[in-house]
């Protein structure tokens, strides 16, 4: 892998020394294939410890032509694992209908797909809001992640908010708002009277007086609040298939970006949205509810295991939902991997008698 990064050890600096594969006495493992397991272990804990540095890096790299040193690189590296392959061999752990060389070749291929994957990795970006760090009496930071919560902003603000490059030098920082909901610049666009945040108690249409966060639910439908901005997180998902994953079956020929994002996310929405105004409600959104074809809602949702990464951003109140400088991560202060733990700890508490 080093070599692969490391075609001018200028750029790559000190970074990297202490991965030179003749410098290996730090591995514990002693058995050939252990041996190999950690040897790729260290090298992949390495990228992700510094992603800051290596992750543009890589991509970088990827994206060039270069015809005279790559075919060198990539022998450079296939060589490497030739030599971590070289006591798995003599061990005797290799199936006679594989060569070392072929395992290699294989090896390197998975690798190097992997690291593709991961520089190129698009992130669905679910908000925990502003912590209002107060439930009942007790103060602390409040949050429940269910059907109602797993829910993301809508991408079509993703151009606007300064984190795509080139996008602020545009002069497209906040060229398009989704404060009256709908499903984007090629979808449908409603009546702010209609949709807008009406400040009366009574609105013109189902009560609607200030958006209430609590409206999601209710025992009368006409009660739930229709003018959700947000979408599932599992239809986000499927947004972002389309413009990146489907250039066959999804508006063949279209390459711009803003087009493919703007068309796909107006085509999703619209598989959920049975009254057509170009928004998912409460009710429409529901878990339960049946929708384009299926029998409930279930498959718009990710599974709440599925979010690895956490972070903290420092927001200001620029009237997006999308995270400060989507994205990209410019306007986060602190980030981590989530971990499960066993036994898992009590999220959430039916209500004490301290009603103060």
């Amino acid at each position: 892998m080093t070599e692969i990064l490391a075609g001018r050890a200028s750029v790559i600096g000190g970074k990297i020394t202490h991965l030179r594969p003749h410098d290996q006495s730090d591995l514990s493992g002693c058995q050939a294939f252990d041996r190999l397991l950690e040897t790729t272990g260290v090298v992949a804990t390495h990228l992700a410890t510094h992603a800051e540095f290596f992750r543009p890096l890589c991509r970088a790299l990827m994206g060039v032509s270069d015809d005279l040193h790559r075919p060198e690189f990539v022998e450079h590296h296939l060589e490497r694992w030739r030599r971590a392959l070289a006591e798995v061999r003599r061990a005797g752990l290799l199936s006679s209908a594989v060569t070392a060389d072929q395992l290699a070749r294989q090896l390197m291929i998975n690798f190097a797909g992997t690291v593709e994957l991961w520089v190129h990795v698009v992130p669905i970006q679910l908000s925990m809001g502003a912590w209002k760090t107060l439930q009942q009496s007790d103060g602390h930071a409040y949050w429940e992640f269910n059907y109602t919560t797993n829910w993301i902003h809508p991408l079509y603000e993703l151009p606007f908010t300064g984190g795509i490059p080139g996008t602020f030098e545009k002069g497209q920082v906040g060229a398009l708002q989704s404060i009256v909901p709908g499903s984007g610049p090629n979808g449908i666009r409603n009546d702010p009277v209609t949709y807008g945040d009406n400040p009366n108690n009574k609105g013109v249409l189902q009560a609607s007086g200030p958006r209430d966060t609590d409206k999601f639910d209710a025992t009368d439908d006409s009660q739930r609040e229709f003018r959700q901005r947000f979408i599932p997180s599992g239809l986000a998902k499927e947004i972002f298939l389309n413009v990146y994953e489907r250039p066959a079956s999804f508006e063949p020929g279209v390459s711009d970006f803003d087009t493919r994002l703007f068309d796909a996310y107006a085509a999703e929405v619209a598989r959920v949205d049975t009254n057509n105004d170009g928004v998912i409600s409460a009710a429409e959104g529901d878990v339960d509810t049946a929708s384009d074809g299926f029998s409930d809602n279930t498959r718009l949702f990710i599974p709440a295991t599925q979010f690895n990464r956490f972070a903290i951003t420092r927001e200001i109140n620029d009237g997006l939902l999308a995270p400060r400088f989507a994205p990209s991560q410019k306007g986060w202060v602190m980030s981590g991997s989530l971990v499960s733990v066993s036994p898992s700890v009590p999220a959430s508490q039916d209500e004490d008698a301290d009603d103060r």
